[in-house]
């Protein structure tokens, strides 16, 4: 935090709004095809995205307006927010202190004339169990890699090569079951949730980790850096419009990520509600 102005960085999986979440700061990921991918080296093609990481929604409405060629209603809304909080594993399952917060901080909406709904979103389970079925990022990534991995493996991580292996070894079968329904899935997320402004969420289920017990234990490693996706990449898998907003944590010192997300192709109209909830928080 405070190392620079703003930074440019793709999500593939939750890698702008993780970071941000962690870090205290706001990262958006917009619609896949509102930013060029030119000059980005490929990690999963069907799910990459660009987009920034910010202090604030205004400062990435910004970036993205340069990055995209659009130009975005910063009009704030003036009626009250209608927010639905998904009722599934993806917020239940989330860490106690986490939970603890997130509560808190829907208690305190409500208190500010917030109207949260909460109910089951069918396309988000949907797409949730698709990703734990293993989704598209490593057998795509095991193809965009082919090459450079079987010249030059002794150069890569050895957790990174290790898990781009394992996708030499998913079928074309298995894939393309994982990817034809992505279209039908995305067009019964819109449906779903057109009559609110926004889905919400925590971004992340647990707080930072530490670095040194990652860097020593390789299945820990593994283990949390898949926990720590299972949120943010639902809404890749969606190909939705999706931004992390830092919230104060009433149970930590640490802020914690709220995530707001809308359909595909809705970047605007989700900048409009995130600044909105932005300003809420900082009464």
């Amino acid at each position: 935090f405070g190392l620079a102005a703003a930074t440019l960085g793709s999500d593939t999986g939750g890698s702008l709004r993780i970071p941000a979440a962690f870090c205290g700061l706001t990262g958006f990921k917009p619609s896949q095809a509102s930013v060029p991918g030119d000059g980005a080296f490929p990690l999963s093609p069907s799910l990459d995205c660009i987009g920034p990481i910010a202090p604030s929604v205004a400062c990435c409405r910004t970036l993205w307006e340069v990055l995209s060629g659009e130009v975005a209603d910063a009009t704030p809304l003036t009626r009250p927010l209608t927010l639905l909080v998904p009722e599934s594993e993806l917020v239940s399952e989330v860490d106690a202190d986490v939970a603890a917060d997130f509560a808190a901080l829907l208690e305190q909406l409500e208190g500010m004339g917030v109207r949260l709904q909460r109910a089951p979103v069918e396309a988000i389970e949907a797409a949730y169990t698709i990703n734990q079925r293993g989704g598209l990022v490593i057998p795509e990534a095991a193809a965009v890699h082919h090459e450079l991995l079987a010249a030059h493996e002794a150069q890569y991580d050895p957790l990174i090569a290790e898990r781009l292996n394992g996708g030499r070894d998913i079928t074309a079968s298995e894939y393309l079951a994982r990817l034809w329904p992505r279209t039908a899935i995305q067009q019964r997320f819109a449906q779903q949730v057109q009559d609110v402004d926004a889905v919400l969420m925590p971004t992340v289920a647990m707080r930072a980790p530490r670095r040194d017990l990652l860097e020593q234990d390789g299945a820990l490693f593994a283990q949390l850096n898949k926990r720590a996706l299972r949120n943010t990449s639902v809404f890749n898998y969606l190909d939705a419009s999706s931004i992390s907003i830092p919230a104060p944590a009433p149970q930590n010192e640490e802020p914690l990520g709220l995530m707001l997300s809308r359909p595909q192709g809705q970047d605007v109209p989700l900048l409009r509600v995130a600044e909105t909830l932005e300003a809420l928080l900082a009464r």
